[in-house]
Parts: C-alpha cells; sequence; structure tokens
C-alpha cells in the first residue's frame, strides 16, 4: 500500500506525497529490521528511503509548493532523527551522534522554539546515544532537557519514557537508589494516561531487575572480602595440610563472584523504551 502511495505520488509528480510515502517506508522497514535483527534487505531499504525523505523535506523546506509554507522544517528535523535512531540500531553511534547533532543545528538555525517536540525527540535519542558511548554526564544532560520539553509542552507519554531513559542511566551508573526514584515518576506519570499498560508494566519489570542488581551488587561486595581474606589464608597455607582445602574455597568463592558479576552484566541490558 506504502509503494502504491509513492508509485502514485511519483506519477503525478507530487513532491509532498513523495516525502510523506518515503518517510512511511523507510518506518516501516525500520520495523521489519528491528523484529528481524538480521534482515539486511529491510536496513538497506530503511536507509533508502529515509535518505530520500531527507533529501526531499530539504527540497520542500528550501522552496515549498504554493500555499503549503509549513511544516516542511519539521519534516527535515524529523528526517535526521529517523537516521540517527537508524544508526544506532546499527550499532553506530557515532554516525548517529552526527546526524542528531545536527539536526539540533538545524533547530538553533531555523530558531526553532526553545520546547519544541522535534527538539525533544533529537535529545531523547541523542541520550541514548551517548549511553551507547558511555558518556554518562553527556547523555544524563540531553535526558534532562528532554524531559523538561516534555513536561512544558504536556507531552506525558514523552516525559514518562525519558524518565525511563534516566533510570536506564542511573542503573548503569549503579546509582541505583536515584534509578529507582526515576522509575517511580515514570511509572506515576505511565498510570495517569489511557491504554499505557505496556509502558506500565516495561517500568515495573525494570524496577525489578534494579533492585535485584542492588541486592546482587551487595553481595558481591561481601564476597569480594571473602575472596581477599581466603587469599591470605591460602598464601599461609602453602605448603601445609590445609593448602587443597584452602585453594577450593579460593576456587569456589571466585565461581561465585564471576556468575554473579555475568548476571549483573546481563541486567544491564534492559532494552530502552524509545
Amino acid at each position: 500500500m506504502q509503494k502504491k502511495h509513492l508509485q502514485l505520488a511519483e506519477e503525478a509528480n507530487d513532491t509532498v506525497e513523495k516525502q510523506r510515502a518515503c518517510t512511511q517506508l523507510g518506518r516501516t522497514y525500520h520495523e521489519m529490521f528491528l523484529k528481524s535483527e538480521d534482515d539486511c534487505e529491510a536496513i538497506q531499504s530503511a536507509k533508502k528511503y529515509f535518505k530520500k525523505a531527507m533529501e526531499l523535506a530539504q527540497i520542500l523546506k528550501e522552496k515549498p509548493p504554493p500555499g503549503e509554507s509549513s511544516g516542511f522544517l519539521e519534516e527535515y528535523i524529523n528526517a535526521h532523527n529517523n537516521i540517527g535512531m537508524l544508526d544506532l540500531d546499527l550499532d553506530n553511534p557515532e554516525a548517529a551522534r552526527t546526524i542528531l547533532k545536527k539536526g539540533l543545528q538545524i533547530c538553533d538555525e531555523e530558531e526553532v522554539r526553545e520546547y519544541d517536540a522535534a527538539r525533544s525527540r533529537l535529545h531523547h535519542n541523542l541520550g541514548n546515544v551517548f549511553m551507547a558511548l558511555r558518556s554518562w554526564d553527556e547523555a544524563k544532560k540531553h535526558i534532562e532537557m528532554d524531559i523538561n520539553i516534555c513536561h512544558k509542552i504536556n507531552h506525558v507519554q514523552g516525559e514518562a519514557k525519558g524518565y525511563i531513559n534516566l533510570a536506564e542511566l542511573h542503573n548503569k551508573t549503579q546509582k541505583y537508589i536515584d534509578a529507582l526514584l526515576c522509575y517511580g515518576k515514570a511509572s506515576s506519570l505511565a498510570k495517569s494516561m489511557q491504554d499505557e499498560s505496556a509502558l506500565v508494566e516495561q517500568i515495573e519489570h525494570n524496577t525489578k531487575i534494579v533492585k535485584k542488581s542492588m541486592k546482587v551488587m551487595e553481595e558481591l561486595r561481601e564476597e569480594e572480602l571473602m575472596l581477599k581474606k581466603l587469599s591470605a589464608e591460602m598464601t599461609d597455607a602453602k605448603g601445609t595440610s590445609e593448602e587443597r582445602k584452602s585453594m577450593l574455597q579460593v576456587n569456589a568463592c571466585l565461581g561465585s563472584l564471576i556468575d554473579k558479576s555475568s548476571m549483573v552484566f546481563a541486567w544491564l541490558k534492559v532494552s530502552f523504551i524509545t
């Protein structure tokens, strides 16, 4: 249906409809890629249509058709956001950062309002990009800007998702109390909306993971102290009848530490809600 839309727009030489059709096709192929994760054809098609949509949006922004002077700047900015999200999903955060930063630059050059949904989306995704790059301060800055904009424009869902991202950041930097506070705010916002049960469930699931992480991290600290104690005892027991027993205790403690560390690492891969 979407390809038919593009075909009709091309036949009519309608640039506005061509841009809309390319954007929708890009999103469709992007979603197909996310569902399969190894659909090379889908990702190539998503790239092709998103890039074409950006080119057409730029043409429309610079020379809008008669009687249609608004909306094309937003489409041009959103095109940067779409390509940035695609690059991030392809594990290419550097490229995503470049294109998303360009989107913010356009917002500044075109004097887009400070509290605008287009800016919010760019900050949201830049937060994810900088988390992928482990640039925690930059990530926090962009996530908080996203939350602030969403709050100002009364975009409750966006604000909730912003708090989820901020909670993820705190979780990854082992600030578990702050993570739980952010999940609490996200939960309150999500519950204030209708038909957001899936969002509420995701928040509750992530909250449980943070609480488990707190418990396991405390156990890790205790076992690290125990390992130091057992290692010292093993050194003292060298050459005595207690040497073998001491080695077994150290190995068992070390194995437990490795298991718990692997568990925490797996929990750190909690998926972002974007």
